[in-house]
């Protein structure tokens, strides 16, 4: 499919080594002028800086409409052509609504759409009873009485969730009943990420290997990305926190092909109940799913946009230029491009993390960050939580700092590559672990 000569200058919307991912792909189309919103330390090697910070959830209505006006009137002195918003808060905010009510071309779902995708668990949950999608049995809560009610009733151990979106932090599994009050008054009474601990589920713990399964949408017609398998928990053996993924690997070589295939066609399934009710999906769907005992997948929840750190595992695979697949989901044609995917190599990622990640209130910053002689071809460092100070030097800006990729024609190799290069960066308060990917080498 060709793409128009007038779809040159692109905007990425966020700081994340994902977004770093998306711009580094892009890069790859030698005519494109990139553009990043605020970017960080590592994309500034290969696009421009907006100093343009995305607000917080929890911010006032009046900061979130500054922030709207301010984007589209950068797009408009820029001359942007396409933007593309990768954060699940931008998304659920309606980032794309306003950008094409102001004549600005985006990738992504609508306010509606991602609400319903990921915006509000129980929305998602409801549209999964009615498409007849398998997940976890749940119950919603409007109150903590209600909550606690219920946990009391429940079988332990039980997954608790905020309703809406919490940086990768809103889900906890609880092990009795003491731990679910906690839980249940901690979620209901956090402001941190806005209303979504207003409204609580309360589900099935289920147990299983999880796979992340992200695809490209045209509102109708989808494209399954290779599929990986990420790590929650901060402790090696997936002990401790949950945190927004901290390792990676793709492909997921004990992954049989028809509980693939079942995964693929669940998630059109959504992708088409969507579109029937006049919400169709434009942009990147994730459902994480966890294949049970039976082989058979049920989706655990649905993301409204490419999931992190899975996107810099996956698209270091794609053969195509990632514009022209873009443009084909924009298009609705989807179906008319033969989307293909590199089989000579496997991918391993890790995040090297700050001091006190992954919780806020301690968290270390500003540490001046050292890469200790060359990166081999082998790897990719993707910066997430990085900026640069004053004075030139790269600092740490975040809990999740840069994700080490290493790339091997086996997963013993890939690993061996992605550690090598997480051992040459050190900035102080540095951990990762250091068993991802060991299950398979």
């Amino acid at each position: 499919m060709k793409i128009p000569e007038t779809l040159r200058r692109v905007l990425v919307l966020g700081s994340g080594a994902r977004e770093h991912a998306i711009l580094w792909k892009l890069s790859q189309h030698l005519d494109l002028l990139l553009f990043a919103a605020p970017g960080n330390g590592g994309t500034a090697t290969i696009a421009d800086s907006f100093d343009l910070s995305i607000p917080k959830l929890s911010d006032c209505e009046e900061k979130w409409e500054q922030y709207f006006e301010n984007l589209i009137c950068k797009c408009r002195l820029e001359k942007i052509d396409l933007v593309i918003p990768s954060t699940d808060s931008l998304l659920v905010r309606g980032v794309v609504d306003r950008l094409y009510q102001a004549g600005i071309l985006a990738f992504g779902p609508t306010k509606m759409a991602a609400f319903l995708t990921e915006g509000s668990k129980a929305e998602n949950y409801l549209l999964m009873k009615e498409f007849g999608i398998p997940c976890p049995k749940s119950q919603i809560c409007n109150s903590r009485q209600e909550a606690k009610q219920i946990a009391v009733t429940h079988k332990l151990p039980l997954v608790i969730k905020m309703d809406g979106i919490a940086s990768g932090k809103g889900v906890v599994i609880a092990y009795t009943i003491k731990e679910a009050f906690e839980i249940i008054d901690d979620f209901m009474a956090s402001k941190e990420y806005g209303d979504a601990g207003k409204k609580l589920l309360i589900q099935d713990f289920l147990t299983g290997q999880e796979v992340s399964l992200l695809a490209f949408s045209d509102g109708w017609n989808i494209v399954p990305m290779v599929p990986a398998h990420d790590y929650k928990k901060i402790y090696n053996g997936d002990r401790g926190q949950n945190t927004g993924g901290v390792g990676c690997y793709s492909p997921v070589p004990w992954l049989a092909k028809n509980t693939f295939e079942e995964m693929v066609k669940i998630t059109e399934t959504m992708i088409r109940g969507l579109a029937a009710k006049n919400h169709p999906f434009v942009g990147v769907i994730y459902p994480g799913f966890i294949i049970t005992k039976s082989g058979h997948p049920k989706v655990l929840e649905f993301n409204c946009r490419p999931g992190d750190p899975e996107t810099q595992v996956i698209l270091p695979q794609l053969e195509n230029d990632l514009l022209e697949v873009i443009f084909a989901c924009l298009e609705g044609k989807l179906n008319l491009i033969d989307v293909a995917w590199k089989k000579d190599f496997v991918y391993v990622g890790v995040v090297l993390c700050s001091k006190g990640y992954p919780t806020s209130k301690n968290l270390q910053m500003g540490e001046f960050i050292r890469i200790l002689g060359e990166i081999e071809g082998n790897t990719l460092i993707f910066h997430a939580g990085t900026i640069k100070d004053s004075n030139g030097n790269l600092v740490t800006n975040g809990g999740r700092v840069l994700m080490a990729v290493g790339r091997g024609k086996s997963f013993k190799r890939a690993k061996w590559e992605a550690y090598l290069a997480a051992g040459q960066v050190w900035f102080s308060g540095i951990h990762y672990r250091t068993d991802i990917a060991e299950d398979i080498v």
